[in-house]
């Protein structure tokens, strides 16, 4: 008989060259055959096919030991009693090679069916150690015990057949059943205590110790034996990676199954999604690196060749793993297969498509990061509104590329964002339907159970002796080709998984680390859906009062606040009853909106107004303009639509800047114009979040936007203490600009930047001087967003004048600076005025867009309640032009006070007393001393109120300057010529035409010239055939005249 593994206990003997058996082997002589140029000698080979001489297997005693064999030993028996080992196992290494090409040489040579055309040349040709020797490990194991197959087979209910099995590399069924039958084995033995019996598996000394029990008892001991001293140390042997030693980092193929263990974190270099994609990929591309192993699947070759550790590089293992995404509503697992090809000996770890993240280097610091990015995920998912600044992604952490949208190339390059993204998945997915993912949960999810027992090519040869001179019988080699042990790990892997197919509302704490860094979101300046790195994102903002940076009206400033509170609070109470709360409109979902229309000059407040009220009432800013919408009517709805629902969902606080380019007048001979006014008013119905629109033309506005403005306010120019509180603030910034670069510049250790001292108490008597010298003369007078680029670009020049002289000292910026600042600005204001003939005001109020003289007529009236006026914004050294007596105030009603302006005409010696008033209270009545009129005209509204005058004028004001006088006679002359040309124009047309043209020519004049003309029958314009006369002006918070 052959030597065997024979073992006393747990303990097991090694085979040593004396225990080598007597039939010839290929490692006999120290040399390899694998190495060999020959085989070794065989008999003479008979002229037919051997047939075995048996019919029936031979019965011999099984013995409760465990046989090591070479590939000889286990393929072939010389000797019935060879057969008689409960376990037999393959344990080989670098000679494998040599003894599989010879055991084919010598059954071919011998006749053995099935081995006439086999080579043995692919067996010798193959290294099966990477190049190392004197190693050997156990590459198969044949459990021929009935005792213990059938334990195996009650534990693992399943039915193993009635040939002993052979279990191959990396045995996961005999390694993840062990506890189980370690555990039954407890139990027999608690039970033969209990009989009495001897414990501790040792040979009874009562009569019948060899009975059956018995017996069972000691094969499952040597097995469970064998398992835990051969089998269990080779699978526990990459738990440790803390060794620096490179061997310890070394692993074979058929060994992977020990390294990737179900639930473990892995690491995915870079250069695995490169081969999966097939390209190069830039070394700082955010990928997800973190996955957590699912299952561990071998694939098997030809079935002679994997019992026998031979896998030809076609073969390859797989890895189901999988990472924790937001599909938009919920944490998910997103699962994904890696393959790893086949590969000789021993590889490094790391060199692996994936690996163990224990095994990489700074594997603490690449978790502990991995941890905070994950939190920072869910609280961007959470948070929503978050600032970004830095590049977009082009590729979704998987190396799949971003699209431009759902039927767009994929985008190549990346955009750089400084500003408010909205991190929303949903919405992301349903524009960029390619982003999602098309499966959520565990692959392995869909498997079945599959166990696969084949018959190998070598089949195990009885012989009559060493010599193989007779062939006495054949078995089966039943070798178990897939364990299933993949499908078990799976199973009991998603018995213990939480997310399922409905995910989690927030990930687990010990998943953190598997969240992507690549958010998806809406960029909300560049207004498209973007991929982010969530790195670069940042959760939280400063809070400021945003407000207080704001020089507005204090009665513009409360109305915004009022309604704005009153909006969100029944906003939000919507959204927490459980039934529908309706609006003020009965027709549901129309008039939940609220919208501002903010009108006047540029650079007074208006977009700044809308920004301040983002930042105080913490929402997004969605800020569009013309361009965004498009041109055409179905542009325009498929645009708005998409943009109103996205401000709605995200809670936006929307700015439609320069609306007068969406909402101009409409008229018959524009029918396009026409229909994307009618579109834009028609969606803006049905719209529920706050609009802020804004223009510096509100004379070009249709009248239908009237009736969808909730409140429209008026912003006029900077006055004095605006301006001053304007500079302040800008000189706070600057000191705070400097104080962040001294920090960054000693967190970085570079040096610091030369150092800015503005002269405060000199600037702002610059800001009082320059504001007193321009306050008639608009050309020169700075607005708000004037004064911050005065700021830039005075200090840009103080530390220009530093740097030249080579002086490194503090630079000073004082009211020097600013002087060169307001040369430049001025002259360029004089150049458009000499070029167009015209100041902006001017030239505004000639086109009808606007009227910044609208402040004249309010001024006369006394605020409610109190409160800052415009009266100082005229300098109290200007002269004022004497009221002449010919002119006096004529109201159109004198009973009911109205919100409108009456119109002006020669008055009557009867005339009642008029009335001035600020709307909705009535101020002290003014009387009037009615004269003949000696100048018989009318003029536009801020001429007519330099006409009228009063024994008891208010206190402060002494009227209109000359210069306001001549400046409104000359606008009137233009309007009449303007008027003029119009009605030749129309005289020439067709009598279609003229008579189109009559019929809608009082209507439009009404509408383009708005509190300029009304038919006058008491006055006339020298020279003229047509009258003029002033129309009713509506008002938003400003004074009126009954």
């Amino acid at each position: 008989m052959a030597p065997v593994d024979s073992q006393e206990g747990e303990s097991g003997g090694q085979l040593t060259p004396s225990d080598t058996p007597t039939s010839p082997t290929p490692a006999e002589g120290g040399k390899d055959a694998a190495t060999s140029p020959d085989p070794p000698a065989a008999p003479a080979a008979p002229t037919e096919s051997l047939t075995p001489s048996l019919k029936e297997p031979p019965v011999v005693p099984m013995l409760a030991e465990a046989r090591k064999c070479n590939l000889e030993q286990f393929v072939n028996r010389f000797s019935p009693e060879e057969g008689g080992y409960a376990i037999e196992y393959l344990e080989s290494g670098v000679q494998l090679g040599g003894e599989m090409a010879t055991e084919v040489t010598r059954r071919r040579l011998s006749k053995v069916k099935g081995y006439e055309d086999r080579n043995a040349n692919e067996y010798r040709a193959r290294r099966f150690d990477g190049g190392l020797s004197n190693r050997t490990w156990i590459r198969a194991v044949r459990i021929q015990s009935p005792t213990v197959l059938k334990t195996l087979a009650d534990i693992t209910n399943y039915n193993w057949g009635t040939e002993p099995p052979t279990f191959m590399r990396p045995f996961g069924q005999l390694i993840h059943f062990h506890p189980k039958i370690k555990a039954r084995l407890e139990e027999l033995r608690k039970a033969k205590a209990a009989k009495g019996e001897t414990k501790g598996g040792l040979p009874s000394t009562s009569p019948g110790a060899d009975g059956p029990d018995e017996l069972n008892l000691e094969h499952l001991e040597r097995y469970v034996s064998f398992v835990e001293s051969k089998i269990l140390p080779p699978a526990t042997q990459f738990q440790d990676a803390s060794s620096s030693n490179v061997e310890k980092r070394r692993v074979r193929f058929e060994d992977m199954h020990y390294l990737f263990q179900p639930g473990d974190l892995v690491y995915v270099p870079l250069s695995t999604f490169e081969k999966r994609w097939d390209r190069k990929l830039p070394k700082d591309t955010v990928y997800q690196k973190i996955w957590r192993i699912e299952n561990f699947r071998p694939h098997l070759g030809d079935l002679d060749l994997a019992m026998h550790g031979y896998l030809t590089d076609k073969n390859r293992a797989m890895i189901n793993a999988h990472f924790v995404d937001h599909d938009g509503s919920n944490y998910k697992l997103v699962s994904l297969s890696f393959d790893i090809d086949y590969f000789d000996g021993e590889k490094d770890i790391r060199t692996l498509t994936m690996y163990p993240i224990r095994f990489a280097a700074d594997s603490e610091k690449l978790l502990s990061e991995s941890r905070e990015l994950g939190s920072k995920f869910t609280q961007c998912i959470s948070q929503r509104h978050v600032s970004y600044k830095a590049w977009t992604l082009v590729s979704d952490g998987l190396g799949r590329h971003a699209n431009e949208n759902a039927k767009g190339s994929p985008v190549t390059s990346p955009d750089f964002i400084d500003g408010d993204v909205i991190i929303d998945f949903q919405e992301s997915f349903n524009a960029q339907p390619r982003w999602k993912f098309a499966h959520y949960g565990l692959v392995s999810s869909k498997w079945s159970s599959d166990v696969t027992i084949s018959r190998d090519k070598f089949p195990i040869l009885l012989w009559d002796g060493p010599s193989r001179t007779e062939l006495k019988y054949e078995w089966p080699n039943a070798v178990v080709c897939d364990d299933d042990i993949d499908y078990i790990d799976a199973t009991a892997f998603q018995k213990k998984d939480p997310y399922g197919t409905v995910g989690l509302d927030e990930p687990r704490p010990e998943d953190l680390v598997l969240l992507p860094r690549r958010l998806c979101g809406y960029g909300l300046r560049e207004r498209k859906f973007i991929y982010l790195d969530v790195d670069k994102a940042k959760v939280g903002r400063e809070k400021i009062d945003a407000f207080s940076y704001l020089q507005i009206d204090a009665g513009n400033n409360e109305m915004i606040r009022c309604l704005l509170e009153d909006h969100f609070a029944t906003k939000q109470a919507r959204k927490m009853a459980q039934r529908d709360i309706p609006g003020q409109d009965p027709i549901p979902g129309k008039g939940r909106s609220l919208v501002f229309l903010l009108h006047g000059p540029p650079g007074v407040g208006k977009t700044a107004t809308v920004e301040a009220v983002a930042l105080e009432y913490e929402k997004p800013l969605f800020s569009i303009t013309s361009g965004d919408l498009g041109s055409t009517p179905d542009a325009v709805e498929s645009s708005l639509t998409e943009i109103f629902h996205l401000a709605n969902v995200w809670d936006c606080v929307l700015l439609l800047d320069e609306a007068d380019v969406f909402l101009e007048e409409r008229e018959k001979s524009n029918l396009k114009r026409n229909a994307v006014v009618s579109v834009f008013l028609r969606v803006l119905e049905y719209y529920s979040g706050v609009l802020f629109l804004t223009t510096n033309r509100p004379g070009q506005l249709d009248e239908a936007i009237k009736s969808r403005v909730h409140c429209a306010l008026l912003y006029r120019t900077l006055d004095l203490d605006q301006t001053l509180k304007v500079f302040r603030t800008n000189i706070q910034q600057l000191k705070l600009i400097q104080s962040r670069l001294d920090q960054a510049a000693a967190d970085t250790g570079q040096p610091p930047r030369q150092r800015i001292q503005p002269d405060e108490p000199g600037i702002l008597a610059f800001a009082e001087k320059h504001w007193g010298t321009h306050d008639s003369d608009e050309r020169g007078r700075w607005n708000g967003r004037q004064i911050r680029n005065a700021f830039v670009s005075a200090a840009a020049l103080a530390r220009r004048e530093k740097t030249s002289a080579g002086d490194q000292a503090v630079v000073v910026l004082t009211e020097r600076h600013f002087q060169r600042i307001a040369k430049t600005v001025t002259s360029f204001d004089r150049h458009m005025a000499y070029t167009r003939r015209q100041l902006d005001s001017e030239r505004a109020h000639t086109r009808f867009d606007r009227s910044d003289d609208y402040t004249a007529l309010d001024d006369l009236a006394a605020p409610p309640g109190g409160g800052s006026t415009s009266r100082h914004r005229r300098s109290s050294s200007r002269q004022r032009a004497a009221a002449p007596s010919s002119l006096h105030l004529t109201p159109t009603r004198s009973t009911t006070p109205r919100h409108s302006y009456s119109q002006i005409a020669a008055a009557p010696p009867s005339s009642p007393p008029y009335y001035l008033a600020h709307a909705p209270q009535a101020a002290a009545p003014l009387n009037f001393q009615p004269a003949q009129p000696s100048f018989t005209g009318t003029f536009p509204y801020p001429l007519q109120l330099a006409t009228l005058h009063s024994p008891t004028p208010p206190a402060g004001d002494n009227g209109p300057t000359q210069q306001q006088l001549q400046q409104q006679m000359q606008l009137l002359q233009q309007q009449q010529h303007i008027l003029q040309q119009r009605q030749q124009t129309q005289q020439q047309q067709g009598q279609a035409q003229q008579q189109q043209a009559q019929q809608h020519q009082q209507p439009q004049q009404q509408q383009q010239f708005p509190g300029l003309f009304q038919q006058s029958s008491t006055a006339s314009m020298a020279g003229s055939e047509t009258s003029l006369a002033g129309v009713s002006l509506g008002m938003s918070g400003g004074g009126d005249v009954f």
